[in-house]
């Protein structure tokens, strides 16, 4: 007696082709296009820590050799002309304070009168990551 229909194995069969046929369109179209950007984002994130821990070192290094080093060398738009090593254009420096009511209540507790901050910042694509440097 021939019955008219799909048997149970041949649905399964179906239902998994059409899932497998699926997950290749969806990993094809977001997939490939989206698989670089975290490991981008995370290269870069690693070379703008790499950066200022360069900046921090090298800054360690002149307050080793002078406790009252000048750390206006470090206020510049580009920090590699002073700072070896460092990738052109990605770290920069510039003065700062703590006068701004309320912002940076903490540093403006603590932060002797004339003393001065350069904040540095590192920044590749849309990694930024800042360090302050005072003396």
């Amino acid at each position: 007696m021939k019955e008219n229909g799909f048997t149970l194995i041949e649905l399964i069969i179906i239902i998994v082709l059409i899932g497998l046929a699926a997950s290749l369109l969806i990993s094809t179209k977001y997939g490939i296009s989206h698989s670089s950007d975290p490991l981008m984002t995370l290269k870069d994130n690693y070379a703008v820590l790499q950066a200022i821990e360069k900046v921090n070192a090298h800054y360690r290094d002149q307050l080793e050799k002078d406790s009252h080093a000048d750390i206006s060398m470090y206020a510049r738009r580009e920090v590699a002309t002073v700072v070896t090593g460092l990738e052109s254009g990605m770290v920069s420096g510039d003065f700062t304070s703590f006068s701004a009511p309320n912002a940076n209540r903490e540093v403006n507790e603590l932060s002797a009168a004339g003393t001065r901050y350069v904040l540095i910042t590192a920044q590749k694509n849309n990694s930024r990551m800042v360090t302050l440097l005072g003396n």
